[in-house]
């Protein structure tokens, strides 16, 4: 058992869990994903607001940035995309298209984004994971997404 102090207070842990996403991985990667996700269902034969549609998902384009309480920050791929179709569908695409394109275009979005060309580490984990391995703590990584 390893002692961690935090605020001067000492605390036994056995070891130390991680969302990875945001805690030790740059949410980058989420955006990119996002938005190569919507730009992809841009390539039917419905024309459609993708400012719309990264703003259900709680991101901007112009800004690079997402609410962390957001679909994107917290949501699961079923929420994703159905929160996706849903955007279509009131942008005047009928619901079942709308669905079929959003998992066509997920489809199409697995089969060519290659996540480790995206997944950076937040700044000081490096160190941080080197102190844990110096005094022996456990580390963990728990997700709750499709991707280890």
């Amino acid at each position: 058992m390893s002692v961690v102090t935090i605020n001067k207070n000492k605390y036994d842990i056995d070891c130390i869990l991680s969302d990875k996403d945001g805690t030790i991985m740059d949410f980058t990667l989420w955006v990119r994903w996002a938005e190569k996700l919507v730009n992809l269902i841009g390539k039917t034969d419905h024309s459609y607001d993708k400012n719309l549609l990264a703003q259900a998902l709680g991101f901007s384009y112009n800004q690079q940035t997402w609410d962390l309480e957001g679909p994107l920050a917290i949501g699961s791929l079923p929420d994703l995309l159905t929160i996706l179709a849903s955007g279509l569908y009131q942008q005047k695409v009928p619901w079942n298209h709308a669905y079929q394109v959003v998992n066509d275009a997920y489809q199409k979005l697995e089969d060519s984004f290659v996540i480790e060309d995206h997944v950076r580490p937040i700044n000081g984990l490096t160190a941080f994971l080197e102190q844990a391995k110096v005094h022996d703590i456990n580390m963990g990584v728990v997700t709750s997404d499709n991707y280890t």
